[in-house]
């Protein structure tokens, strides 16, 4: 079992590092929560989520992203702006979730 949640990144400032980092720590700690709030039928489930807390960010919306940020998708740009944006999820996500 994992607690999932999704960013929509076409609708959020990616080029906003603070702003990016603050509202990823905030999804983490929401998924957190969840967690405990969760009811679960299988008992398993329940131990297994309690013990390793799993959870998932994904993403949507990355070509809106591109589409918003005037940047083509054959472009060296795409490469270096996306690393960049990917780079501050992960960091702000294993943040929050330490």
């Amino acid at each position: 079992m994992c607690n999932l949640a999704s960013l929509s990144l076409g609708n959020i400032p990616v080029e906003d590092d603070a702003y990016l980092h603050k509202l990823v720590a905030s999804v983490v700690r929401a998924l957190d929560n969840v967690i405990d709030l969760n009811f679960f039928p299988v008992p398993y489930a329940r131990i297994n989520n309690m013990k390793y807390r799993p959870i998932g960010l994904g993403v949507s919306g990355y070509h809106h992203m591109l589409a918003k940020n005037g940047i083509s998708w054959e472009s060296e740009e795409h490469l270096a702006f996306t690393d960049r944006v990917f780079e501050w999820i992960n960091y702000a996500a294993i943040e929050a979730s330490c």
